[in-house]
Formats: structure tokens, sequence, C-alpha cells
């Protein structure tokens, strides 16, 4: 299951790169993460709101483990990290 290995992704992310340098823990989740993600169809056209919520459950819990960002709201992560929301482009 995609978002299964995404999320042990995320974890060995964290496990293995030394540097907390924001920009390249994002570096590291767009390749080796989030095209995992955008690869699934229920992505690109996702029909049920259970498909974007398991979608998101996924950037929230990366963007949560980011050094400096773990008291913002998810939405002052996604605005300062400049990543979009899979709900319908907000």
């Amino acid at each position: 299951m995609p978002l299964l290995s995404a999320h042990q992704r995320i974890n060995l992310i964290f496990r293995t790169v030394v540097s907390r340098d924001v920009t390249m823990l994002l570096r590291a989740y767009t390749t080796y993460v989030r095209h995992l993600l955008e690869h699934n169809t229920a992505v690109w056209s996702p029909s049920l709101k259970q498909d974007i919520t398991s979608v998101e459950k996924v950037q929230r819990k990366f963007t949560k483990r980011l050094p400096g960002y773990r008291n913002c709201s998810y939405l002052e992560r996604r605005r300062n990290l400049n990543l979009m929301s899979h709900d319908f482009g907000t």
C-alpha cells in the first residue's frame, strides 16, 4: 500500500539524514515521498474525502516533524514551506 510506504519513508528520512536543515529535509520529502503519493491516481483525481485525508495525513506528519515547525498550524507550515494541499487546490 503506497501510504504505508510513504509513512515508512518519512521515518527513514528522519532516521538517516544527519542534517536538520529544513531545505534538505524538504528536498528528501519531495524526492522520496511525494512522488510516491502523486503517482497514485486518487491524488490526481480525488473523488473521496477519505482519499484526500489519507494523502494530507502524510504531509501533515512530515511537516510537523521539521525543526521549528512543531508548534505551527498545518496551514502555517504549508504556507511557510510553500507546499500545496491536495484538498482541491487549497
